[in-house]
């Protein structure tokens, strides 16, 4: 059934907001414009927010992955509209999300890792996103023991303005656990040697020595 856009009725502008009736893109929407004084001017227009150059769609999200002393990263882009799909049960889809976008559409999305408490060790990667394949980025060569934060974004062909950036994620990367247990077995070597070295001074302090007068007899004896 049509229901009236609430301010779009017998307006004279060109541009009205139809958010409050299309909370999501995940449906099947038409739009019937009619014209108060042309009426030959009516039409309905299918709403096709895939092909809309000003669309706006949804940040993507990330998942970070420690493997191998390096560091991957998961972009996972938002779901198309169900009806592109093609698909009978739009809830299923919607929680599923077999429908993302790069199957329509060509996208290009570009991650950035920083260290948390360095801002100067950042690295940045962008590539083309292979259809119906999520999109997986390595980095290497980070410092061990560091906390490093990713972020991504795409953008889409034809379409004037990139997505926003993804929820911020941070992961601590394994210590180097060699020169740990070198430097712990080290200090505990260390700590060892000075308490011998603290009980031989103590024991050779402590010695009576013989009196004077049976020295000399001794060394008369000899």
């Amino acid at each position: 059934s049509w229901e009236k856009v609430p301010h779009c009725v017998k307006i004279a502008g060109q541009q009205c907001n139809l958010s409050l009736v299309f909370p999501n893109l995940h449906a099947y929407n038409f739009i019937r414009l009619r014209s108060e004084e042309f009426p030959w001017m009516n039409q309905t227009h299918n709403c096709d927010p895939i092909n809309d150059r000003g669309a706006i769609f949804s940040a993507p999200s990330i998942s970070l992955l420690v493997e191998n002393r390096s560091l991957w990263v998961t972009v996972l882009l938002p779901c198309a509209p169900s009806n592109s799909c093609g698909s009978e049960d739009e809830e299923d889809l919607e929680e599923d999300c077999e429908c993302p976008l790069n199957i329509f559409k060509s996208l290009t999305a570009t991650v950035t890792l920083f260290n948390k408490h360095n801002l100067s060790d950042m690295k940045t990667r962008s590539a083309p996103v292979a259809n119906a394949t999520p999109f997986r980025v390595q980095f290497g060569f980070l410092s061990p023991g560091e906390t490093y934060c990713a972020q991504a974004y795409f953008t889409l062909e034809d379409v004037e303005s990139s997505s926003p950036m993804s929820p911020q994620q941070c992961v601590q990367l394994p210590g180097n656990t060699g020169i740990l247990i070198i430097t712990t077995v080290f200090a505990v070597l260390l700590c060892l040697g000075i308490m011998l070295l603290l009980l031989w001074r103590h024991c050779s302090t402590s010695e009576d020595p013989l009196p004077s007068s049976l020295v000399i007899r001794l060394r008369e004896k000899q």
